[in-house]
């Protein structure tokens, strides 16, 4: 669960709603071409893929929340949660896109080449049932 904005901490609108403590990702909004983001990985359905992201992110690639319990960030397109930063980018928030792709793809692969890792799975049902 994400705190409420207390405090005014939003990032630049990059943690909107939620309570950042800090900002890993910048104070700065950077948007970018989800399908073409998507389209860097061609194993995953590009669809299910753009989906997700616009779910989690809307195509922020400095998108981030943070969760109370366990005082956790999730950030960029695919809002990779710190807590699968260390096996996919040297336990630095993946705030760029290559870093990010990398880490998603990690977490894809994770779920048995599948979207399940992801909460928004269950908004875009399509892709829950398939790869």
């Amino acid at each position: 669960m994400c705190t409420i904005n207390t405090n005014g901490n939003t990032c630049g609108g990059n943690c909107p709603s939620d309570s950042c403590p800090s900002c890993p990702c910048g104070t700065t909004r950077s948007f970018t071409n989800i399908a073409a983001a998507c389209a860097l990985y061609t194993v995953w359905s590009q669809s299910c893929c753009e989906c997700i992201v616009n779910y989690e992110s809307d195509g922020n690639l400095n998108q981030m929340f943070y969760n109370v319990v366990p005082k956790t960030y999730h950030v960029g397109l695919w809002q990779i949660g710190q807590n699968n930063w260390a096996s996919c980018n040297n336990g630095s928030a993946p705030c760029s896109e290559t870093a990010n792709l990398n880490c998603a793809i990690k977490m894809f692969q994770y779920g048995g080449n599948s979207w399940k890792n992801w909460p928004s799975c269950s908004d875009c049902a399509e892709c829950c049932n398939h790869p």
